[in-house]
């Protein structure tokens, strides 16, 4: 299911959207309940970042820097509580490629 979601992001379909902002609840919860748990953490990082490639295959770019700057936040956060952990790295790198390629 989720991959056919992320293909259906580029045109920033309605449904991509839905499906996303519905993962999203689910990692907030997760979050919530466990806020220092950096698996679910991640997942909320990743599900802005998602969203904000929705909105940037709409044309939204104020609201996809919205969301990237958010998944930024929390990716910082990880970066700071695990420094030498390349995987926290790599998602915090892809997420500001993504923020530059607004401009």
């Amino acid at each position: 299911h989720d991959r056919d979601a992320v293909h259906r992001v580029g045109a920033g379909d309605d449904e991509a959207e839905g499906y996303f902002l519905r993962a999203l609840a689910e990692h907030e919860a997760r979050v919530r309940a466990a806020p220092d748990d950096p698996v679910a953490r991640t997942g909320l990082a990743r599900g802005e970042g998602n969203l904000a490639l929705v909105y940037f295959g709409r044309g939204q770019t104020d609201r996809a820097e919205a969301r990237y700057d958010r998944a930024v936040a929390v990716e910082a956060e990880l970066l700071a509580r695990f420094p030498d952990d390349p995987a926290y790295r790599t998602d915090a790198a892809g997420t500001q490629v993504n923020l530059g390629l607004l401009y």
